[in-house]
């Protein structure tokens, strides 16, 4: 096992600073997820999706089947890794969370977490979490934001929270904001969103996605599938 990991550290230490961004992105944030959406969200971010996923696929740390972005679980594992050796035991220094466990003490430590780059939480597995608006908004290098429920029988039970103050803002630089059973009735006032690629709400409580107009110059896709209470869409 250690010769695997060896093996596959080597080739992670060889990529270039763009190439391991995209492959922890899709460690913590795209595994299963459509090679044209995650070209579509990393291009936004300015790191060469088809290039640098060509090498990642040849250096065989990710796999393409039926345009699905795969990684073998061990190599996700080191990525895992990779980024807790960041600052061991302490998530709000990391560069991205995924585990239910680490954000929870991340953000009940009401500490500032600057080098958040991506958050997948998934609601299903998740403890009542409560968003600061403190630290959320000093959240400068967030980029993608995603809140899901994986459970199978498609219901949202009452443990399912996400607690928002009312002053609760978006960082300004989100490129992929994703919440499904967003209980928001609609994006914050001060709602930012001009770096905004898409906008996932599916099943929310969304009844007017925003007030007024809003520059997004970038904004390619709007999911509001399944909002029930949706009344009012904004001009674009």
């Amino acid at each position: 096992m250690k010769e695997i990991n060896d093996v596959l550290r080597i080739s992670f230490d060889g990529l270039d600073p763009s190439q391991k961004e995209v492959f922890l992105d899709i460690v913590c944030f795209f595994k299963g997820e459509c090679k044209d959406f995650l070209s579509r969200i990393l291009d936004g971010c300015n790191l060469f999706a088809i290039c640098n996923i060509r090498v990642l696929h040849d250096r065989c740390l990710v796999t393409i089947l039926d345009n699905i972005i795969q990684m073998h679980d061990l190599i996700q594992e080191m990525g895992w890794a990779i980024i807790r050796e960041e600052r061991p035991r302490d998530p709000c220094k990391w560069s991205r969370l995924w585990d239910v466990d680490d954000i929870y003490d991340a953000f009940s430590k009401q500490e500032e977490m600057q080098n958040i780059q991506t958050i997948s939480l998934d609601l299903s597995r998740s403890r009542e979490i409560q968003f600061s608006t403190k630290v959320f908004v000093k959240m400068k290098k967030l980029r993608l934001l995603k809140i899901y429920c994986n459970d199978h029988d498609g219901l949202m039970r009452e443990e399912y929270k996400v607690l928002l103050p009312k002053d609760f803002q978006f960082p300004h630089d989100l490129r992929y904001l994703h919440w499904q059973r967003c209980t928001l009735t609609s994006l914050p006032w001060n709602f930012y969103g001009k770096h905004l690629i898409e906008i996932n709400l599916k099943s929310s409580n969304i009844k007017q996605l925003w007030k007024g107009n809003k520059c997004l110059e970038e904004l390619k896709g709007i999911d509001l599938s399944n909002s029930k209470q949706l009344v009012k869409m904004p001009k674009f």
